[in-house]
């Protein structure tokens, strides 16, 4: 049976426009994460992309409930790259710490010796292949966000909005992670 469909009625009743979220601050927590690409930066680094969706909560911000933001988070595994490789500076993976640390993300320690001295340091993952998603997700989080503006292909302004900064949620409590219908592939009988 066919069903009834008039197109200009549901334009008229549905809101198509995407509208970004303003620049501000926003409790969330981690919804989903995604291992991104290896790249080679143009100024000889090698990275890994960590990609974060995060959902804003509903009971703090009501007029962004269910909205997401999504994060890139950079991992600087190489500095030097053409010259065979060195391991980075830290300021190179400081917002990657910060995400870390505002996650409340387990990171080992290790007592090294330095200009004669014993100092802790923190051994944070090595890249996308050595972080626990399962120590990620539904973790909560507080960051600051700020839009910027670029010209797509077809000559338009879009804006896009990034995660400045990251801290930690204090009082947020973790949520049960999303099922990822995928990893639940395995257990089915077809």
């Amino acid at each position: 049976m066919a069903i009834p469909y008039n197109p200009n009625k549901a334009k008229e009743n549905e809101n198509t426009e995407f509208k970004p979220i303003d620049d501000g601050t926003y409790f969330a927590h981690v919804f989903e994460v995604q291992e991104g690409r290896e790249v080679q930066t143009k100024t000889d680094k090698l990275c890994d992309i960590y990609k974060v969706t995060l959902k804003i909560d509903g009971d703090k911000h009501p007029e962004y409930k269910e909205r997401r933001i999504w994060a890139d988070v950079w991992i600087t595994k190489k500095v030097k790259v053409s010259e065979g490789g060195a391991i980075p500076p830290e300021k190179d993976n400081y917002k990657f710490h910060k995400f870390l640390e505002s996650i409340d993300y387990p990171i080992d320690k290790k007592i090294v010796e330095e200009n004669g001295s014993k100092v802790e340091t923190l051994l944070i993952p090595g890249g996308n292949e050595e972080m626990d998603n399962d120590a990620v997700v539904g973790k909560p989080v507080l960051v600051k966000t700020k839009s910027g503006k670029w010209i797509n292909d077809n000559g338009e302004t879009m804006v896009s909005v990034d995660v400045s900064q990251w801290h930690p949620w204090i009082d947020g409590a973790v949520t049960a992670p999303a099922v990822n219908i995928a990893d639940e592939d395995d257990d089915l009988p077809f």
